[in-house]
């Protein structure tokens, strides 16, 4: 997780100031959310955030998943389903 980045989704009771120094003591500037250095709805989001990553969840855990070997080898195998037709 040391490379993720988190988002939240700006409701109030993840917004507070206490929530936002919790989050950024493991992601630092990895976090997005609101009064962070990336807002929620950022002009930086690119196709990856709106269509990789929920085609990428819907598809993978459409089945139940065993094991993290398991999971590794489906986003493999998702990922390559994707054709640059689809991002464009």
């Amino acid at each position: 997780l040391q490379h993720s980045y988190f988002q939240q989704n700006s409701a109030t009771a993840h917004t507070t100031l206490d929530t936002i120094a919790f989050l950024r003591e493991f992601f630092d500037d990895r976090l997005i959310s609101l009064h962070t250095q990336i807002e929620p709805r950022s002009l930086c989001l690119t196709v990856i955030d709106y269509f990789v990553f929920p085609y990428l969840k819907n598809s993978i855990f459409r089945t139940l998943i065993n094991n993290l070997q398991e999971f590794q080898q489906r986003i493999v195998e998702e990922c390559a389903t994707i054709m640059t037709e689809m991002l464009q």
